[in-house]
């Protein structure tokens, strides 16, 4: 797998998983633990930046470390635009309980009655979905929709359409009867942003600009960026690597807002303080706990995850990208409200964002080992391609001051070092000593993991890779490979086109596109795999053959 890749892994880490330069008055309200974690974690490099806002009735503090990017960015500050992901749902959720507030919609109301013409829901039972089990992550939709074709790996909800959703939708058999059970779902929030959209008239984004933005006073939240806010922007990164922002197009009720710390606790402290104001009711309404969580002491409201730790209620939700974190969240017992936005995929905050609403909850010790930061010139000397064993090989490259390490048919990882030779991963966690000769030149590489010690010589510079030519392939030809063949018990391939674009699916995998090499060759771009169709004299498609890490298994056509 290739960088862009990791992309496409981050939507799993897209949403709720469970659980030195200061800005001005960090006294009091950001205590010293955070603040030198907080400081920790970008001196050591694990991230470009972190900004901390903290409010309670005595005021509110922010904490700003690092810069915008690794190369060339500026300082930090409450004001910095940082993409939030999956908080966005509860925005989402508010809005949801401000239209029932209004009385335009029912939390009751089933979805179908919200759909286009010809699009209808799945049931199960009899059961039909409604509002409320979209905003509950009940509602039997999964995580995320199987026909998203992830075109562009790095950017990839990008493409997938109101089209692919409302198919999808129509298709889908439920695995439950809605209401049953818990499934956090991107799918269904951004369904539930289409509907509320729909019945209104108005585009999601200008809805929640009327409805919520505007009343709470947050002009530097948007999904579609203003020109001030693009003279602010901290710019995602993955490791080393600077990614690019997302776009969730039809799903954009799922996780496409971007804001600022200032903002964002503007936003917490509303809710905690929800006994008045423009929307005091609704959001009442949308941090009432509702549905159980995976987690014993989860439950989910209208959007919001609500943790219940010694009687006591902690009100949030986090975020993630290909190149962001967040967390955002209120403590209504301890009257404080809490943001904590970082421009990495790692590492998450939750762990800042938990202990700042709770002190009992423990800050996360992955990211407190120190590093050092060698000279392009120490770092350019180590790159090479090293030969683990026969034609496995660790591939390392120099990028924005770090050691990229990427292993045969993985992905891209950034090495962090402890000395000019010897550096480390933090997840997974894995490292690699150099051995030099006497004149300081390397000639192989240790590699650590698992308990065991690989060494591989170096073999000479890292191959230039070249873009593998796409041929063009009638879509009439690409029509006959379509359908579903057997790889193993349990394994389908599913093979689909969309125009002259042929995508595969392994079960419980993303849906990817494959390029022509041949009339009946195709390969991946984003794994180190290639897939040929077989077919007979009569030119039927019979069975594929997956080619991946030297092996080649035949997968007979069964629909």
């Amino acid at each position: 797998m290739t960088q862009a890749t990791r992309s496409v892994l981050a939507i799993l880490a897209f949403c709720a998983a469970y659980p030195p330069t200061a800005g001005a008055g960090t006294n009091g309200l950001i205590p010293t633990d955070v603040r030198r974690a907080v400081g920790s974690r970008v001196a050591n490099r694990y991230t470009p930046s972190i900004v901390v806002g903290v409010k309670t009735a005595d005021g509110e503090r922010f904490l700003c470390e690092g810069r915008t990017r690794w190369t060339g960015g500026e300082a930090v500050t409450p004001d910095t635009v940082y993409e939030i992901g999956s908080i966005t749902k509860a925005f989402t959720g508010l809005l949801l309980a401000d239209m029932v507030q209004h009385g335009e919609v029912k939390l009751t109301d089933p979805i179908d009655g919200f759909l286009p013409p010809g699009v209808k829901a799945p049931q199960r039972e009899s059961r039909s979905i409604t509002l409320a089990h979209l905003a509950e992550h009940s509602s039997g939709l999964p995580r995320i929709p199987s026909n998203m074709t992830f075109d562009d790996p790095d950017d990839p909800y990008a493409s997938y359409t109101q089209s692919d959703l409302f198919d999808f939708i129509s298709g889908y058999v439920l695995p439950r009867k809605p209401g049953e059970k818990y499934e956090y779902s991107n799918l269904g929030m951004g369904l539930l942003g289409q509907l509320l959209s729909h019945r209104a008239g108005t585009p999601y984004e200008q809805l929640l600009i009327k409805r919520i933005l505007d009343p709470l006073h947050m002009p530097s939240t948007r999904i579609t960026l203003t020109d001030d806010m693009k003279t602010r922007l901290a710019y995602g990164h993955n490791g080393a690597t600077q990614v690019k922002r997302w776009n969730l197009a039809a799903l954009a009720g799922a996780g496409d807002l971007d804001s600022t710390a200032r903002d964002m606790l503007h936003f917490a402290y509303a809710n905690l303080r929800s006994d008045s104001g423009p929307l005091a009711g609704a959001m009442k309404l949308a941090a009432t706990p509702r549905q159980d969580a995976d987690s014993s002491d989860v439950k989910v409201g209208l959007g919001w995850h609500i943790t219940t730790r010694d009687g006591k209620f902690l009100v949030w939700h986090n975020g993630g990208t290909g190149g962001f974190r967040s967390f955002c969240g209120y403590a209504p017992d301890r009257g404080i409200a809490v943001v904590v936005l970082t421009n990495t995929s790692m590492p998450g905050v939750d762990d800042i964002g938990f202990h700042l609403l709770d002190p009992g909850s423990p800050l996360g010790k992955n990211w407190d080992r120190p590093t050092v930061r060698l000279t392009d010139r120490q770092l350019a000397r180590l790159t090479g391609r090293y030969e683990l064993k026969p034609g496995f090989f660790m591939d390392i490259a120099q990028q924005s001051g770090f050691l990229t390490v990427q292993p045969t048919g993985q992905p891209i990882f950034t090495l962090y070092a402890t000395s000019p030779k010897e550096f480390f991963l933090p997840a997974p966690k894995a490292g690699g000593t150099f051995e030099l000769d006497d004149k300081g030149i390397p000639v192989a590489l240790v590699w650590h993991q698992h308990g065991m010690d690989q060494r591989g010589p170096r073999t000479g510079d890292v191959p230039r890779t070249q873009k593998r030519p796409h041929k063009h392939i009638d879509p009439a030809i690409l029509a006959r490979y379509t359908g579903k063949y057997q790889l193993l018990p349990g394994a389908i391939v599913q093979v689909t086109h969309r125009g002259d674009q042929l995508y595969a699916r392994l079960t419980g995998q993303a849906t990817l596109p494959v390029y022509a090499e041949s009339e009946t060759e195709f390969f991946y771009e984003v794994v180190d795999a290639s897939i040929t169709f077989e077919v007979d004299d009569s030119g039927k498609t019979t069975a594929l053959v997956l080619h991946q890490s030297g092996i080649d298994q035949p997968a007979e056509k069964i629909e």
